[in-house]
């Protein structure tokens, strides 16, 4: 016989000593009996144990992604940067607590995360201990393809071969059970501490959801593991012990994650995550070396045009800030492609947030898709910024009049919802632009009063165990909203419109005109000139000049040409906030004993003004400062 027959009749016979059942160490499992019903049975039980636990995997893959697996280029990505161990595209379990639903926003998805992920861990492992080892490998296939967890697949053959094989094995067999659990505490504490644990400043509650979730999953496994263990000893190790734990453990995460959270929450956040302020996807703000690097047609234009020449992309940007004419081809390619990119983000965008209104009418993240269409659609690229910089950036603070509609459906429909203060505000806007001030003034009222609302209100819960049971608090931290913060532009509009809203010899039609200029356009600065000059005298005489002063690069000639303004328009409604201006200007030419000289004019002459309210918070800044 040769030497490779030998040998394999050898591994042979040591992984059936490996695997046996019933001889000397007493072990016996579901096919210790030979009768043919108990073979027949077993084998069904087996596929219905196969049939839950595949289910279990897609409800995991789910919460992963709001999808199935498997039918997307989505999946295959996933399972390869699974694979990843290290780098900047890795996943980890942290990721499961933080997209797409957040555990900081819905704290009950501790428990349901803790729940799947001990089903994931035990059933394989008591697979392997009542049906022998081979068996379990299907359950540990499914953990590494379906749920999308190859290591965690990978790490259960190693556990189910600890608690199932020879010499590993115990008598014990609840002690073979918790041998099997050690590979995976070792995979759960390395995933965990692989992305550096808790930020820095994390509070307490921020590092019991990071941790827990994990530590209460092998605490349950841990349980899981003696109830089926102990079923199966009072049936004699006959078929049937895994499966109706195995259904519990399936149908309680998921009646718990319908009941409490919804399929609308795992919905509302993959948009978010996908189209909102943070995403990685939509509306990126890059720098140019990223945008070339990321668009072949850009690329391809690097690369005929420098790339011969050896001038990198560092040469590239410089040239572009000096605005050299060689640049003038990868500049128009840029733009163009930099404008196309936007557009499309913008029609995902409002697809996706329609199609979850659609499909969700009722659901309480409606307001946040509805705050997300409307900023897709005011959303602009900055041209300027682009053309100037190179750096590919947006901007969503001028309103665009196909966006109307969606404001006004958030500010009708859902008065009071944090995200309303900016529908309210930019509706107000709206009505300046048409000429109707009064209109304008009663929205930013509304703004103001739900500001005042939310200020008075009692503050959430955020700490302790009951918090989890708390449902997710407002959009407003994950969107970047504050309602202060939208409450301040909404008193500094107001003051605007009521100094200049009803002009005597104009009207409204000044104001109307310098509402629909958009600050970031290249034109801004002759726009302002062109509305002075055609309306001479008005009362925005004054801040038009003053916006024209603030649109200047040079903070010495700013700082001049405001201490001119502070003189040629004395009384005027735009002092206040030239003189807040000017001590911001001076605060950046760290003078700042004349800032602070500047800010206590304005509050000892306008003490009702917003800018002076501004002006009290930069003195008090500014004092503990000049302190140190």
């Amino acid at each position: 016989m040769s030497p490779l027959a030998t040998a394999l009749r050898k591994t042979v016979r040591i992984s059936r000593w490996a695997i046996g059942a019933g001889d000397s160490d007493g072990w016996t499992d579901v096919w210790s009996r030979v009768g043919r019903k108990y073979r027949t049975r077993a084998s069904i039980l087996l596929a219905v144990d196969l049939v839950l636990f595949l289910g279990l995997c897609l409800f995991t893959y789910w919460l992963r992604t709001g999808s199935f697996p498997f039918h997307s280029q989505e999946y295959f990505s996933l399972l390869l940067r699974s694979f990843k161990v290290s780098g900047t595209d890795t996943v980890s379990l942290t990721d499961m607590l933080m997209w797409p639903i957040s555990v900081e926003r819905t704290p009950l998805q501790v428990v349901i995360l803790a729940l799947v992920m001990a089903a994931l861990v035990s059933v394989p492992v008591l697979v392997s201990i009542l049906y022998r080892f081979p068996y379990a490998l299907p359950f540990a296939a499914m953990v590494a393809l379906v749920a999308v967890m190859p290591w965690l697949g990978i790490t259960g053959i190693g556990a189910c071969a600890l608690a199932s094989l020879r010499p590993f094995r115990m008598g014990f067999r609840f002690g073979s059970a918790i041998l099997g659990l050690v590979p995976f505490a070792i995979y759960l504490y390395l995933s965990t501490r692989s992305t550096g644990g808790p930020p820095p400043g994390a509070t307490p509650l921020e590092q019991f959801k990071l941790y827990t979730p994990w530590g209460l999953s092998l605490m349950v496994a841990c349980f899981n593991l003696a109830v089926v263990l102990l079923i199966a000893s009072i049936v004699g190790y006959r078929p049937g012990a895994i499966a109706p734990v195995l259904a519990i453990l399936f149908a309680v995460p998921v009646v718990l994650f319908e009941a409490k959270i919804g399929h609308d929450e795992l919905y509302y956040s993959v948009v978010e995550a996908n189209y909102g302020p943070t995403s990685f996807g939509s509306f990126r703000s890059e720098n140019l070396a990223q945008f070339i690097q990321k668009e072949p047609e850009a690329e391809q234009v690097y690369i005929d045009k420098f790339l011969a020449a050896r001038v990198s992309l560092e040469e590239v940007q410089r040239q572009w800030r000096l605005g050299l004419p060689a640049i003038d081809p990868l500049r128009q390619k840029v733009e163009a492609l930099a404008l196309a990119d936007t557009e499309q983000d913008r029609i995902e965008t409002i697809l996706h947030t329609a199609k979850f209104i659609a499909d969700f009418p009722e659901s309480r993240r409606v307001p946040a898709a509805l705050y997300l269409q409307g900023r897709a659609m005011d959303t602009q690229l900055d041209v300027v910024r682009l053309r100037s910089e190179g750096t590919v950036s947006f901007y969503d603070d001028f309103p665009s009049t196909i966006s109307t509609s969606v404001w006004g459906s958030l500010a009708v429909s859902y008065p009071g919802h944090p995200l309303a203060s900016v529908a309210m505000y930019k509706m107000a806007v709206q009505f300046v632009r048409q000429g109707k001030p009064d209109e304008a003034v009663e929205q930013l009222r509304n703004v103001l009063a739900l500001a005042e609302q939310r200020r008075t209100r009692p503050a959430p819960l955020t700490e302790g165990w009951f918090a989890l049971l708390m449902p997710s608090p407002p959009e407003v931290e994950v969107l970047g909203v504050e309602v202060e913060d939208v409450a301040l532009q909404a008193r500094q509009l107001m003051e605007r419109i009521q100094a200049n809203g009803h002009d005597p010899r104009y009207g409204a039609i000044p104001l109307a005109l310098l509402t629909r200029m958009d600050p970031h356009n290249p034109q801004y600065r002759d726009n302002l000139a062109w509305l002075d000059s055609r309306y001479p005298e008005s009362t925005l005489r004054d801040n038009l000049r003053l916006l024209g002063v603030l649109t200047l690069h040079s903070v010495s000639v700013r700082i001049e040409e405001l201490t001119q303004h502070l003189a040629t328009f004395p009384g005027q409604d735009s002092i206040p906030q030239a003189t807040y201006e000017l001590g911001q200007l001076l605060e950046q030419d760290t003078r700042f004993e004349d800032a602070m000289v500047q800010y206590g004019a304005l509050l000892g002459r306008f003490p009702g003004s917003i800018w002076s309210d501004l002006a009290a918070q930069r003195m008090a800044v500014l004092r503990l400062q000049l302190r140190k």
